[in-house]
């Protein structure tokens, strides 16, 4: 790779290119179409999010064809990547001739254009994470580091059939120019290795310190190799850089991260009913239980003890024993679970070093044991009060402080300690990895949260169906979680009705679902304890739930489980491949996203 050649040169670039612009040039117009491409993924979900929720009749006209394109994001992406892009990198990289020196090295530049780009969408802090989800970004981060190392190894193939040509290969390995790009692409050659499928899943740890170690090597080197390729390498490293300065800010804020022996929650035993009548077989002949509960309010439910046993007359015996392939991690006082959404990763790391590996968290709030006494405890020393001090002690109780009332004169009595009434994120991870399979309450983690899109736009469905496989319900109750504060917050407003503005309803108030659906398919039985379903029906009562075991009655036919869909629907399925793969080919009248567990 060399330099620019003078324009009036008759070995110039422009005279044999098929796109009469110089080699910076080229590599320019494959940034700024590979961005262009990206932007116009981004407007497109905007303009699904604000079409999918009012529309009523998925399967007619243009919507039907959106709609398939939104259900199948890398159906789109292949065929843009097909169509457009690379029709559109080949005719600026390939030339007439390559007799010269410059159109040779057109490879490598176009090549470096892919690199930056790359870089852009893979970032954890990438700007367009914000209206494009990260697992699509990472997939355009793969395919154009890929085509970026096909053209630089196309570029030393061609310059290497020259030389041999010539019969001057030693001389030009003497060369530091020549010996310094041998390097960059052997550490080029080393990312391309250690980031394919068998060593990510391998050693996850291997694959993100080579990559990040073998990334400043090659910027390096490309550019002791060719001074000028700066242009596009210094960009690259600072879009690097400072995607690790916002991981470092966050990773300095406050925040407390806890493993736990147990993956559940103290006031979340016993197990569900569910996991119950399926372990003593009562179950086995349906081997789903569909768990519907009325309306509770928020006062009863803040109020209810939890721990009690429930009124399902099983003995302690047929109650599961908590998996000891799973552990539990919780995140307290972080200043990003304010913004935490459910479709949001949370990425940690063992002090004092270790590799960030991303995991799906939930938000939910404080154990209710605790929010009952403090409720009980605030309600004794306001009993005497005026019902003005109790308002504002009640005020008080449900913001971020609190503080008792004298029962004789009224004013406030600053508490003997603060109570916590603060969301937690908690994370059920399975024992798989050597991360996690390391965890014990003596762990010290870090956390950072990267950018995610809006998801406020699912309230405005009618029906939300979520379908999960094994540990992906984790994900799942992520989003119910979410649902549930919402629910918590707002009065409920039907969506029902064709003619309401998605904005709201003649009440003023926000919509929200009618119906909330969740079909989960585990193996084991132990594996329901985890979901503590009884205090979210509290708070959901649209929420259904279908729970399958398979080790009790095989794998069930999704066909004939995963509900029928009421436009307007949205679907979720988190799980292998295998499954995500299964929903996919369902004939279902839903705006469908996936989120396949792999890496």
């Amino acid at each position: 790779m060399h330099g620019p050649v003078d324009p009036s040169s008759p070995f110039a670039v422009q005279n044999f290119a098929l796109v009469p612009v110089g080699n910076v040039e080229a590599a320019a117009i494959a940034i700024g179409v590979a961005l262009a491409l990206a932007v116009a993924a981004g407007l497109a979900r905007l303009a699904v999010t604000r079409i999918a929720p009012t529309c009523f009749t998925p399967t007619a006209g243009p919507i039907h064809f959106i709609r398939l394109a939104s259900n199948h994001p890398w159906a789109v992406d292949a065929a843009v990547a097909l169509l457009v892009y690379l029709p559109a990198t080949l005719v600026l990289t390939l030339s007439d001739s390559y007799i010269s020196d410059s159109t040779v090295n057109r490879f490598a530049w176009v090549g470096l254009g892919q690199f930056l780009a790359a870089t852009v969408f893979g970032v954890h802090f990438s700007p367009f994470a914000l209206v494009v989800d990260r697992a699509r970004l990472l997939l355009w981060h793969k395919f154009l580091a890929r085509a970026g190392v096909v053209l630089v190894a196309t570029h030393m193939a061609v310059h290497l059939n020259n030389w041999i040509s010539a019969d001057f290969v030693a001389e030009q390995l003497e060369r530091p120019m020549a010996q310094f790009g041998l390097v960059a692409w052997i550490a080029l050659a080393l990312v391309a290795v250690l980031s394919v499928r068998v060593v990510r899943r391998w050693s996850y740890a291997t694959f993100a310190v080579s990559h990040n170690f073998l990334f400043l090597v090659v910027s390096a080197f490309i550019v002791m190799h060719q001074r000028d390729a700066i242009v596009f390498v210094l960009p690259m490293v600072v879009v690097f850089l400072a995607n690790k300065f916002v991981i470092a800010w966050q990773l300095v804020m406050p925040a407390t991260v806890t493993v736990l022996a147990s993956p559940v929650d103290p006031v979340a035993k016993p197990p569900h009913p569910l996991a119950r009548s399926l372990s003593s077989g009562a179950n086995t002949a349906a081997d789903t239980a569909s768990l519907e509960t009325s309306t509770a309010t928020a006062s009863a439910m803040e109020l209810a003890d939890l721990s009690k046993p429930l009124a399902r007359g099983a003995s302690s015996d047929s109650i599961p024993q908590i998996p000891p392939d799973l552990v539990r991690i919780e995140i307290t006082a972080a200043p990003f679970l304010a913004k935490l959404q459910p479709n949001h990763l949370v990425y940690l790391a063992a002090r004092p070093a270790s590799t960030f590996h991303p995991f799906s968290p939930r938000l939910v709030p404080p154990p209710a044991q605790q929010r009952m006494r403090e409720r009980r405890s605030l309600e004794r020393t306001t009993s005497g009060a005026s019902s003005r001090a109790r308002r504002a002690a009640v005020h008080r109780y449900t913001g971020s402080t609190a503080s008792s009332i004298d029962s004789t004169t009224g004013a406030p009595v600053p508490p003997a300690a603060p109570l916590d009434l603060a969301p937690r994120a908690v994370i059920n991870a399975k024992r798989v990895g050597k991360f996690t399979s390391a965890l014990t309450p003596d762990s010290s983690l870090l956390a950072f949260v990267p950018f995610a899109p809006s998801v406020h736009f699912v309230l405005d469905f009618r029906q939300l169906v979520f379908v999960a496989g094994g540990v992906g319900i984790t994900a799942v109750l992520a989003w119910i979680e979410y649902l549930a504060a919402v629910r918590r917050a707002t009065p409920r407003h039907s969506t029902t009705s064709s003619t309401l503005d998605r904005d709201g309803d003649e009440a003023g108030g926000p919509l929200f679902p009618d119906v909330v659906q969740v079909v989960w398919v585990t193996r084991r039985v132990q594996d329901t304890s985890v979901v503590d379903w009884r205090a979210i029906e509290a708070w959901l009562p649209e929420l259904k739930v279908n729970v399958y075991v398979t080790e009790v009655s095989g794998r069930p036919e999704l066909e004939a489980v995963v509900p029928v869909a009421y436009p307007p629907t949205m679907g979720l399925v988190v799980g292998p491949e295998s499954l995500v793969n299964a929903v996919r080919k369902l004939e279902r009248a839903w705006w469908l996203q996936t989120e396949v567990y792999e890496w």
